[in-house]
């Protein structure tokens, strides 16, 4: 007579051993006809392969990506996506003093990194300060329009029926647009200054051999899109390689799937405005049917998860499921 846990966890007919790691997909396993388990397979290979290719070129290209997405975000979850964006509207930037603060410590890495002179570095944080002041000076009064004109978009935003009728959603794409191209004639030449403070300081001190410094950027947050960029290419690798390995495949796909509902959130359905999400629907869903059939069963290392486990941990015979 079957032990009990065996009875339990298998049906009468079938005739093999009842591992205890995951019996359900064991059983689902025998009973798939082989062309439903090959579309399986080849389902997770294909999602995995997608997700693995988009975080590495996001490795061999580190530029910003999570950024322009969010920033374009539509519907109720909108505000906060849009408030993690790395300095949105560049004010960190506009700002002279909170710049001139990581300059100082930026400087003072350097010269404990480097050895650099302290008169050497001095002169180069100073030379690139004046940079920075004569910009915002000579640009005053258009950084002033400039605010203004956010004060009034963040207004507008408040005023739900403006994101309701065409008309007035128009009107408040077109200031975003005149906003969009101040800030790009406001912060390129910010941007510039910045990139030219870095590039003298490890042009200084890596003449020894050192390795060069990264120079901190202004107005961070715990979690912004900065954050975000150097997360997500490692889980879209590593969720890529799982799914591809049949490993851990129910833990892979629920977060895949999870990541592409974000996305979908972000572009919430049918609301005005709000661009297509279809692609990033349907992967998730395809992801939810992975985790769900324990598609990691079929030609992937899941398969041994159950042996594996009965070999370590064998369960005692009359022990119920």
């Amino acid at each position: 007579m079957r032990p009990i846990s065996h009875r339990i966890c298998c049906p009468p007919d079938v005739a093999v051993p009842c591992f205890r790691g995951d019996p359900a997909l064991i059983i689902s396993r025998l009973k798939l006809v082989p062309w439903a388990a090959f579309a399986l397979l080849a389902l997770r290979v294909t999602i995995g392969l997608h997700f693995s290719v988009e975080g590495i070129n996001k490795f061999v290209d580190p530029k910003p990506f999570t950024a322009g997405f969010m920033v374009i975000s539509k519907g109720p979850f909108a505000p906060l996506l849009k408030s993690m964006v790395w300095d949105r509207d560049g004010l960190a930037r506009l700002d002279e003093e909170a710049s001139k603060k990581i300059w100082e410590g930026f400087e003072q890495t350097a010269i404990g990194h480097f050895g650099l002179d302290p008169k050497r570095a001095a002169a180069i944080r100073k030379t690139h300060e004046d940079q920075l002041k004569w910009h915002l000076e000579s640009n005053a009064s258009d950084i002033h329009e400039y605010k203004e004109g956010l004060k009034r978009r963040d207004l507008y935003a408040k005023d739900h029926a403006r994101n309701e009728l065409t008309s007035l959603w128009m009107q408040n794409n077109k200031i975003e647009s005149e906003l969009t191209a101040k800030r790009v004639k406001l912060l390129t030449p910010i941007d510039a200054i910045w990139a030219s403070y870095e590039s003298d300081i490890n042009a200084a001190g890596t003449s020894g051999g050192r390795s060069p410094l990264v120079l901190p950027k202004v107005g961070r947050k715990f979690m912004d899109t900065e954050m975000i960029d150097i997360i997500i290419k490692y889980f879209d690798v590593v969720v890529g390689v799982l799914l591809i390995c049949g490993l851990f495949t129910r833990v892979a796909a629920l977060a895949g799937s999870g990541f592409l509902v974000a996305i979908c959130a972000s572009q919430f359905p049918f609301y005005f405005g709000a661009a297509p999400i279809w692609y990033q629907l349907i992967e998730a869903v395809a992801m939810l049917v992975l985790a769900a059939t324990g598609a990691g069963q079929y030609a992937g290392f899941d398969y041994l998860y159950g042996p594996l486990r009965q070999w370590c941990c064998p369960t005692k015979q009359g022990t119920n499921a």
